[in-house]
């Protein structure tokens, strides 16, 4: 058997999706048990972590706020300032890196190749979307915090 030296099989067979579908329907070959279930499944987990994500964003929010209304009401005009551009900061970097950790999350499935495992790959993309939420989140929020730390430092009037 001799097959063209291209990388892909598929192509190699002169097949295409559309024609595999084609031939599928004309074989009788229907939809693919518990495929929808599945899909449905993955569509509501999705659905699920949307709300958690806008749950932790408030979250963060009001507990940046929480700080620096501590900070504030303490009567230290200082230590207000302080906190006020630490906070701002690690809120900015948190929510920067949690963004961009969240769109390079799934981007690890599809590079080993998940993203075309029907549902696994998409449950995959979900989950890696988190972890890279916050994971990113983290790390740019630290980052933002030492950066607003710097700011201060450098505004200081006294």
């Amino acid at each position: 058997m001799s097959l063209d030296d291209d990388a892909k099989l598929k192509r190699a067979l002169g097949l295409s999706s559309k024609s595999i579908v084609n031939h599928w329907n004309k074989a009788g070959v229907g939809d693919i048990p518990g495929y929808a279930t599945n899909f449905e499944r993955v569509a509501a987990g999705a659905k699920y972590a949307k709300g958690v994500g806008y749950l932790s964003i408030g979250l963060d929010v009001a507990a940046s706020g929480m700080k620096i209304h501590a900070a504030c009401t303490a009567g230290q005009a200082s230590e207000c300032r302080r906190v006020k551009y630490v906070e701002g900061g690690r809120l900015s970097g948190s929510a920067i890196g949690g963004s961009a950790g969240a769109f390079a999350g799934p981007l690890v499935c599809g590079a080993i190749g998940l993203a075309t495992a029907g549902p696994g790959g998409i449950a995959c993309g979900i989950i890696m979307a988190g972890v890279g939420g916050f994971a990113g989140g983290a790390v740019v929020g630290g980052i933002g915090e030492d950066v607003g730390e710097v700011i201060y430092e450098v505004t200081i009037d006294e």
